[in-house]
């Protein structure tokens, strides 16, 4: 059987939350309320048929991976938020998922505490999936896959392929947190026993912390990293095996 049902719009509103964002001393130390309201076209074709929540976009997964871009990236501007959270839904997902790319996607998020009354700030965005392009970096373990940049932060989805590891390292001045995106993946941390992680799980490391990744599934797993400042080939020391 043939649904013939276009693209089909999904929702997420009033998903609120507290984050670090604004320019001014106080906005850097207190965090605000903010609202993001999120809307994406997708093909969900194939979910009807097979009435499984892996073929099409998990809404609860994209809320989080919301949360997790806009806590982490402390952003200075909601342009620049705004610009990271459409660039991460727009990106293409792995090749060898059931989850169907977003054709479409309006962002908008709203700050509440922008003026002293009840006047909100809000900035919104529509875009296509063919309106961005996205860098790829080969590795020995997997690749790289730049989402965003801007002068304060670098947004990554590292992608570790079947077997591979990403080796132990730590950072001096950059503060790395990272999301689990999908696939089975170990967490390595220098003298303890790998830990098992899950899809959604939030990685946040103290500085100069020893950590690493496994990919213990049958395939590409991946991870999104938020960088401040962006990443640095520099401040990425490895951990000698010696």
């Amino acid at each position: 059987m043939v649904f013939s049902v276009g693209l089909t719009r999904i929702r997420i509103e009033n998903l609120e939350l507290d984050c670090l964002i604004g320019v001014w001393p106080h906005e850097r130390e207190q965090a605000q309320r903010v609202r993001v309201d999120l809307t994406i076209d997708v093909d969900t074709q194939r979910a009807i048929l097979s009435d499984d929540l892996a073929d099409t976009v998990n809404y609860d997964w994209l809320a989080d991976s919301v949360r997790f871009i806009l806590q982490s990236g402390r952003f200075r501007l909601l342009e620049s938020a705004v610009a990271c959270v459409q660039r991460w839904v727009l990106m293409p997902p792995l090749t060898h998922g059931a989850r169907p790319a977003v054709q479409n996607s309006t962002i908008r998020i709203t700050k509440y505490d922008a003026f002293p009354d009840q006047t909100l700030a809000i900035v919104e965005s529509t875009n296509q999936a063919g309106d961005f392009t996205y860098e790829h970096e080969q590795k020995t373990w997997g690749s790289v896959d730049v989402i965003a940049e801007t002068a304060h932060v670098g947004f990554y989805r590292l992608n570790i392929r079947p077997g591979q590891e990403l080796p132990l390292h730590y950072h001096t001045y950059m503060r790395e947190q990272e999301w689990v995106v999908e696939g089975r993946l170990a967490l390595l941390e220098e003298g303890r026993e790998p830990t098992i992680l899950t899809t959604q799980q939030w990685i946040e490391f103290p500085m100069e912390h020893r950590h690493g990744y496994r990919n213990i599934g049958e395939v590409t797993a991946s991870l999104l990293c938020m960088d401040s400042p962006p990443f640095n080939h520099d401040d990425e020391i490895l951990v000698s095996s010696s």
